[in-house]
């Protein structure tokens, strides 16, 4: 017999559930279903269990080599870490730049507890400040823009601060002189507000533009307040922000079904509670987005009343699509997860890793989403350190720096051996943002990210197992038997 654990091992995550056995094939990205015995032995394989290779049967042994005739199995490993865009990264920013992000202003009228320009939250990034970006500035931007942007389909120009209602004045201004600029073409805009600004003229403003608008709003009124308070006086800004989402509505009906929410989730509460904002008439039709809170420590603390709310309503959500539980009746938090859920999975399909590719994290930065801070400085995005040096990609007046470019693109060379060797490299989630430390690309940073990167992996693996298992054995089950 072939001595099995002489061999390289192949780049695969074994996993079992409740109803089956698997592994996940990285080389291929796919799923593979075996029986026990099977699973034992490639088990025994992978921790070079001897004795357990001798004793199996002749028969499991045959089972495993038509698998790796079959090119299951791989030992394979990248040779070279090199992000795909890498050759083609001048041209990507040359002609094909997504969208850019205006930072109108630093200034905000609330005091968020957990918002990132906090000083005593977050000692690496920027605090509140009155600095806001000239038209002279923006107007450079825009025409930036237009020249690095031939070859994308929809352009858009998004708004950001602080509250970027605060220099309305600047965004009238652009959005005027964008539209010239991109006459003729399929130009958006988009912005995300507290809402605590919207006016009635405003908001005519808005649906006349066909604003891309989303409204900040942490859950009902016990929660929300808890956080989202005004900076002049420290009470909560729930009752404001309703009552404009409420003269949204009443104003202009068919702009406000575009409009969405987000919530940032302070997990320390209720789930239960913080879905019964929904209950509101307005806000239960408006498309909802959520995230978990970030704190920079990582300190984020789940309660029992979250996580247990959470994981009861994941399963009603997985059965409703398989069929088995109402949609309906499924937590609007647990839908947006759901969706996602399916969205990623879509992304566990067949496809070979060949010798030179790159970890799954990194977008092309300054394409998808290029942040253009009051300056005119360049950043990846709006949710990296604009005080971080290694995040910082040029300038209106420079253009791009691109060895910083080629650099937050390559994080994956950081930690090339175990990124080679590591079964979640496909569908790993590390971007820049994850490795910046004090202004330079950490590996060790990078490393201390994976745990989380690998956990978000295996959810999307089990998501599908489980979506395939619900399908399989409840194939002959109908509603209500």
């Amino acid at each position: 017999m072939v001595q099995q654990s002489k061999q390289p091992k192949p780049l695969i995550l074994l996993y079992k559930t409740p109803l089956g056995f698997y592994f996940y094939e990285t080389n291929r990205n796919e799923i593979v279903s075996v029986n026990e015995p099977l699973y034992n032995y490639i088990d025994a394989v992978m921790k070079d269990i001897e004795q357990e290779l001798q004793q199996t049967k002749e028969e499991v042994i045959s089972q495993y080599q038509e698998l790796v005739d079959c090119g299951y199995l791989l030992t394979n490993r990248v040779k070279e870490i090199k992000h795909p865009a890498t050759d083609n990264l001048e041209l990507f920013l040359e002609r094909k730049i997504d969208s850019i992000t205006l930072q109108v202003t630093q200034n905000c009228n609330l005091r968020c507890s957990y918002c990132v320009y906090s000083e005593s939250n977050y000692l690496s990034q920027r605090s509140h400040s009155d600095k806001r970006m000239t038209f002279e500035t923006a107007k450079k931007a825009v025409d930036f823009y237009f020249a690095h942007s031939i070859d994308t389909k929809g352009p858009n120009i998004s708004f950001y601060g602080g509250e970027p209602f605060l220099n309305l004045e600047l965004i009238q201004q652009v959005v005027e002189y964008a539209k010239k600029v991109f006459e003729g073409r399929p130009l958006t805009f988009t912005t995300t507000t507290n809402a605590t600004l919207l006016t009635n003229e405003l908001i005519d403003y808005l649906a006349e533009n066909k604003f891309n608008l989303m409204i900040s709003l942490d859950g009902p009124k016990s929660i929300h307040n808890q956080n989202r308070v005004f900076a002049a006086n420290n009470k909560g800004s729930y009752d404001t922000v309703v009552k404009n989402i409420k003269r949204l509505w009443e104003r202009q009906p068919e702009f406000a079904k575009t409009v969405s929410t987000n919530m940032v989730i302070n997990p320390e509460n209720s789930y239960e509670e913080i879905n019964s904002l929904f209950h509101d008439k307005y806000i239960k039709k408006m498309r909802a987005n959520h995230s978990i809170v970030e704190k920079e420590d990582d300190s984020v603390q789940f309660s029992s009343r979250y996580t247990n709310g959470s994981f009861y309503n994941q399963f009603l959500g997985v059965l409703s699509t398989a069929k088995r539980f109402k949609k309906e009746d499924v937590k609007r938090t647990t839908i947006e997860e759901i969706m996602n859920m399916q969205y990623q999975i879509q992304k566990i399909k067949y496809g070979v890793l060949g010798d030179t590719a790159a970890p799954g994290g990194p977008c092309i930065p300054g394409k998808m989403r290029l942040f253009i801070d009051y300056r005119g400085d360049f950043y990846p995005c709006e949710r990296v350190s604009e005080t971080s040096a290694c995040m910082h990609l040029g300038s209106l007046t420079t253009g791009f720096e691109m060895n910083n470019v080629y650099s937050v693109l390559n994080i994956g060379k950081l930690t090339e051996e175990d990124c080679k060797n590591c079964w979640a490299f496909i569908h790993c989630m590390i971007c820049g943002k994850k490795v910046d430390e004090d202004g330079e690309l950490s590996a060790e940073k990078k490393r201390k990210a994976c745990k989380e990167s690998k956990g978000m992996a295996f959810s999307k693996i089990k998501n599908k197992t489980l979506l395939f298992e619900l399908n399989k054995h409840l194939s002959n089950v109908t509603m209500g038997e």
